[in-house]
């Protein structure tokens, strides 16, 4: 048997599609984007950060830009159908996951239009000491686990902080 393994060969559209999906995975703010992402697209996690840093064969910049505007494209019309489809969609899916798919597509638009997401605010007004975590855990009340998801991406319990 050979321990020579067969080097992988990938196309500027796949190059171009793989850093536009880490960017809408949050990288490089959300921990674990990397990974995720080069692990859904089986492929080594430093070959794709050598390709978003432009450090190792980068997409090119025009198939990049390409691509970006695909997805967004595609989040829009997904977003719009969600939000067309929620009153006829009782039925089969609760109002509450169609908002949260809807949250989380707006979410990634966000980020490949280089605007900040709620979780980026939130966590750059803790950062700043504008508001504390009392003040979330007060204001999603109604809503605990969008505070604990919040918490959770930056690294900290809610357990933790409701004790303190």
């Amino acid at each position: 048997m050979s321990g020579n393994r067969q080097r992988r060969r990938y196309d500027d559209k796949f190059r171009a599609s793989a850093v536009v999906m880490l960017e809408a995975a949050g990288y490089p703010d959300k921990k674990g984007a990397l990974e995720q992402t080069a692990k859904h697209l089986g492929m080594p996690a430093t070959t794709l950060h050598g390709w978003y840093n432009a450090t190792r064969n980068p997409p090119p910049t025009e198939v990049r830009s390409e691509k970006k505007t695909e997805l967004k494209d595609l989040l829009r019309n997904e977003i719009d159908y969600i939000f067309g489809a929620m009153p006829n969609a009782r039925p089969d899916a609760s109002y509450r996951d169609l908002g949260t798919v809807a949250g989380i597509l707006f979410d990634k638009l966000q980020l490949l239009e280089g605007k900040p997401t709620l979780i980026v605010e939130l966590t750059n007004l803790l950062k700043e000491g504008s508001i504390t975590p009392e003040d979330i855990l007060n204001e999603f009340a109604d809503t605990p686990e969008v505070a604990t998801g919040l918490f959770e991406s930056i690294g900290l319990r809610a357990v933790e902080i409701s004790e303190a």
